[in-house]
């Protein structure tokens, strides 16, 4: 518990100390960024082109060095402080990520369970030109329903097929840094005002 304390921020009641478990995590988001991202960089270019052409990777099986494994594990913490904004819908599922107003298959649980792929992308959705291909019929009735409100809000998507997508995260917008990630990680860290008049207070001679 004392560990804890002191690698906590000045301004949370700790010493400051580095926790290097959260500032490793922070700087591999950073590499998985630009991945996301589709930066036209060597390195991105290859994987995409190498093990995703057609698949979302975390929806994938892991494929590829132990560096990139490593990394591309981090996916579940980046879709945590990340939304999709919809390009062409090739590297977000259409089920499990957040890109509309809420997850999918929480807000439609019973059409949910009669998809035919549960990790399909929102590209290849898009593609299809009746929805109710991507089901097994018969459909029940509670999941008709839900299929037809899943229709409407598959309608309004702002899809361009011609731009890749973006990540947008928690803090507001588009650019990643890991030193917000760092703080992000302490933000419900709760100390008393105390804490912060003492670290201000400055020793004379």
């Amino acid at each position: 518990m004392a560990w804890k304390q002191v690698q906590k921020p000045k301004d949370k009641g700790g010493v400051g100390v580095l926790n290097l478990r959260v500032q490793n995590d922070a700087l591999l988001l950073k590499q998985l960024h630009k991945f996301y991202m589709k930066s036209d960089i060597p390195w991105c270019n290859l994987i995409w082109s190498k093990y995703y052409q057609h698949k979302v990777p975390h929806a994938s099986r892991e494929m590829g060095s132990f560096w990139w494994k490593d990394i591309l594990r981090l996916n579940t913490i980046y879709r945590g402080i990340a939304r999709c904004v919809i390009g062409n819908g090739a590297t977000v599922t259409f089920w499990d990520d957040l890109w509309a107003n809420e997850i999918l298959s929480s807000k439609y649980p019973r059409i949910h369970s009669f998809a035919k792929d549960h990790n399909i992308s929102v590209q290849k959705i898009m593609q299809i030109d009746d929805i109710s291909e991507i089901f097994n019929l018969p459909l029940s009735d509670q999941a008709l329903s839900e299929l037809m409100d899943l229709q409407n809000d598959v309608q309004q998507i702002n899809f361009d097929g011609s731009s890749e997508d973006a990540w947008t995260f928690i803090w507001g917008n588009s650019q990643y840094t890991s030193n917000r990630f760092y703080k992000l990680a302490f933000r419900n860290s709760q100390t008393p005002q105390t804490f912060k008049w003492l670290w201000k207070s400055k020793c004379t001679p």
